[in-house]
């Protein structure tokens, strides 16, 4: 196996990786630069915005549109006009928290964990937000929220908390989310 460099992005914190099949296209992001990045396969060419946030999640739209984490705010991101609509606030920007990793379940909810900028043990959580904005609480006292994917079925969400090592599994319908299972 041959492994080449596609795009040499020299990213601090590269993050988030997302294929976007319509526009056959590789979206990531660094963190710490607030830079999202999008590789083009067919043209094999590349392009960047600068945000003056850390950027910490990249999910894909309707159309030509992104949703983006931005420290610890939810903002939707149009990639041809470049107009950035902020959408809600995951928690207030006096927390000392950001966003860190996320995605949207089979219902279109995003799901989004947050962590100290200096990683303080217990100060983050594990938030859903559902198609009319609302946001809730669904694990407290996380540290580094990573990890979130779901069963084939979409009836298991499967979480981890990097630093304190523990996972968890929730129970996910259209209209709530159990937790069930924690274990380290």
């Amino acid at each position: 196996m041959i492994v080449e460099i596609l795009y040499p992005s020299q990213c601090i914190l590269g993050e988030s990786p997302l294929w976007h099949a319509e526009r056959k296209c590789c979206f990531w992001v660094d963190i710490e630069n607030g830079v999202l990045y999008e590789y083009n396969w067919m043209s094999q060419t590349a392009r960047s915005w600068k945000f003056d946030y850390r950027l910490t999640l990249v999910v894909q739209a309707e159309g030509d549109q992104l949703i983006l984490a931005l420290n610890a705010k939810i903002a939707r991101f149009n990639l041809e006009t470049e107009q950035l609509e902020w959408l809600l606030d995951v928690e207030v920007p006096t927390s000392g928290n950001r966003c860190n990793d996320g995605a949207c379940d089979s219902s279109g909810r995003l799901w989004v964990g947050t962590m100290h900028l200096e990683h303080r043990h217990g100060q983050g959580a594990l938030y859903c937000i559902d198609n009319n904005l609302v946001v809730q609480k669904k694990i407290s006292n996380t540290t580094i929220s990573n990890g979130i994917a779901w069963s084939l079925d979409n009836k298991r969400l499967y979480y981890i908390d990097s630093q304190t090592r523990l996972s968890s599994l929730l129970f996910s319908t259209k209209n709530q989310v159990k937790l069930f299972l924690k274990r380290t």
